[in-house]
């Protein structure tokens, strides 16, 4: 009976810490400071990447590309963040990539007015604060 015990016990144990792993989204959650750099010019802003409220994967960048407090979502993947947002007037698309200590987020990303008529290549890096 005690070894049944012994065996049982570990078992419980594992299917006890089934599903507490976080999302892949968790990796890229926090407030950064970032340094843009598009055929436009360069600009410093800081960011906020938090849990969008159906999750799934899916992430809330407040302030992305300083238009204005402009919240996007975006959706993430492993180590990729993919960016593909349009509102009635702005069109952003492109993707992140956060480095091995998860403190850095690597940015290459178009923006262009949905009629077409203005386009901007960008790339920024986001260090956490």
């Amino acid at each position: 009976m005690r070894k049944l015990l012994m065996l049982i016990a570990p078992a419980t144990m594992l299917l006890s810490c089934e599903g507490t792993e976080f999302a892949p989204a968790h990796k890229f959650y926090g407030t950064y400071s970032v340094s843009e750099s598009c055929n436009s010019g360069s600009s410093t802003y800081s960011i906020q990447i938090s849990e969008a409220s159906n999750s799934d994967g899916q992430v809330i960048i407040r302030n992305f590309g300083d238009f204005g407090g402009q919240d996007i979502v975006a959706t993430a993947t492993n180590d990729k963040i993919e960016l593909l947002f349009k509102t009635g007037t702005l069109l952003i698309v492109g993707s992140g990539v956060i480095n091995e200590s998860q403190n850095s987020i690597q940015f290459v990303y178009q923006t262009s007015a949905v009629d077409n008529t203005e386009t901007d290549n960008c790339s920024a890096v986001a260090i956490k604060k």
